[in-house]
């Protein structure tokens, strides 16, 4: 095997640091790169967290005691959503919307959000129909809210016809459940749809329609009275 020189024993020295360098600063930048990429989820992850962060105290009681509070951070968790989102996507507030429904659930609430078709972020809570928090002693609500007339059960039909006093605004989903007092016990529930422009919406029971009986609209965006007697 021929011998090197002096001058190419240096030379090969100094290719070999190089090398060694060149592999210590890949393994540096790849190093570098999962850090930062480690960062930038990390902020990811805290914006959402920070959007999301104390709407709801951390009370876990099913009986609470205080509707307006829970109502004011519902609507400022709305507004944060909407401010948050600079492209005016909606995909923010859908999910703040999910997460607070969910969240009211557990601890004792019905949340309905009626949204708005056209979504402007410069217009805060303009873009809502209504915001309804509602628990079993009281009720709390931003916007128009469609009032009743009254219902009226037609026994030879085994129907009734829910009333308004005014044609509405918007869409609306409404629970109707029919019971028995005897019982008493719940026979039939329904969840019908009253279109925008109707004052009025006819239910169509599956069982029997008899006097005696009650048809309730409870937990409902309607306002005014939740029981009616069937004669």
């Amino acid at each position: 095997m021929p011998r090197l020189s002096p001058l190419s024993k240096k030379l090969e020295n100094r290719c070999r640091q190089a090398g060694n360098n060149s592999r210590r600063d890949n393994i540096f930048n790849k190093g570098q790169w999962f850090f930062i990429s480690a960062v930038i989820a990390s902020g990811i992850f805290l914006s959402i967290s920070v959007i999301f962060k104390d709407y709801f105290a951390v009370e876990s009681s099913p009986v609470l005691s205080d509707e307006d509070f829970y109502f004011s951070s519902v609507k400022d968790g709305l507004l944060a959503a909407i401010k948050s989102d600079p492209g005016c996507t909606g995909e923010n507030l859908k999910e703040f919307v999910q997460f607070a429904t969910e969240r009211t659930a557990q601890i004792g609430y019905m949340l309905n959000v009626t949204k708005k078709n056209n979504l402007d972020c410069a217009k805060g809570m303009e873009n809502f129909h209504l915001v309804l928090l509602q628990s079993p002693r009281t009720q709390v609500w931003y916007g128009a809210r469609p009032e009743i007339k009254g219902v009226d059960a037609d026994t030879s039909k085994d129907e009734a016809t829910i009333k308004l006093k005014d044609a509405l605004d918007y869409d609306i989903l409404v629970n109707v459940s029919l019971f028995d007092l005897t019982k008493p016990k719940e026979i039939e529930s329904k969840k019908i749809e009253i279109k925008k422009g109707d004052d009025q919406k006819k239910v169509k029971f599956d069982a029997d329609v008899k006097p005696g009986q009650e048809i309730r609209l409870i937990n409902s965006l309607i306002l005014g009275r939740a029981k009616f007697f069937v004669l």
